[in-house]
């Protein structure tokens, strides 16, 4: 009996609360548990279920149908606690992006000086130097860090902050879709016409359509393919 119970407990907790979640976030009706097992032969018979009498096995349905209840909600608890965790916070920012300094850089490991710690889960350089400016933003389903003189490489947030304490910008992905005016106009495939500030031509002129890039509040723009710092932008339309 007690081999039976782990058994099924363990199941309960471990393989269905997640996949029953509903939106309004009340518990859901355990389904009839010890009928799948009895549908499942081999099952059955490995945790001795046939062994048991008629009474012990109403009994051991109703303990599992509580089990697969209590599992459910302890589940969403700790989904509840997790979107309220500072770490959380700053994995789901969207259309926003981290900005600060590297201050220590450990082979793929980069300690930034806002507190945080990321690491590079793509290729990392070989150096990256000491006081870079970098960016932290969500890109697609992940996140992704630029390095000022380096590139952009995929990251994960090992360590972080309050986010009040993050000095965080609106951004927007986009990509180049025609440099024109020897890099005085930038045209963007999503949307955006840009004129960029004098003193940053030199630097633009040499940015090719297909780069990715980042607006920064319509006023900054970062090449993500290379290391080039921010440059200043107005926009057109």
């Amino acid at each position: 009996m007690l081999k039976t119970v782990a058994g099924l407990l363990l199941a309960c907790f471990l393989g269905t609360p997640l996949a029953v979640q509903n939106q309004s976030g009340a518990s859901p009706e355990a389904p009839d548990l010890l009928a799948a097992v009895r549908r499942d032969t081999a099952l059955s018979k490995s945790i001795g279920l046939p062994k048991l009498s008629t009474e012990e096995q109403t009994a051991l349905a109703s303990l599992l149908k509580t089990a697969y209840v209590m599992g459910w909600e302890a589940s969403l608890k700790s989904m509840e606690a997790g979107s309220t965790n500072p770490e959380n916070k700053v994995k789901q920012v969207e259309g926003r992006a981290i900005f600060s300094k590297i201050d220590e850089a450990d082979d793929s490991i980069l300690k930034l000086r806002n507190g945080m710690v990321v690491e590079l889960t793509s290729l990392a350089p070989a150096f990256i130097g000491f006081g870079k400016d970098c960016i932290v933003f969500r890109s697609g389903a992940g996140l992704k860090i630029w390095i000022e003189g380096k590139k952009t490489y995929r990251c994960d947030v090992l360590k972080a902050v309050d986010e009040k304490l993050l000095r965080v910008r609106g951004v927007r992905e986009d990509s180049i879709f025609e440099c024109r005016g020897n890099g005085s106009v930038l045209k963007l495939l999503g949307s955006g016409l840009y004129e960029v500030d004098s003193f940053s031509t030199i630097t633009t002129s040499l940015w090719l359509p297909g780069s990715s890039v980042l607006v920064i509040d319509d006023v900054e723009i970062v090449n993500l393919d290379d290391g080039d710092e921010a440059v200043g932008v107005t926009r057109i339309r």
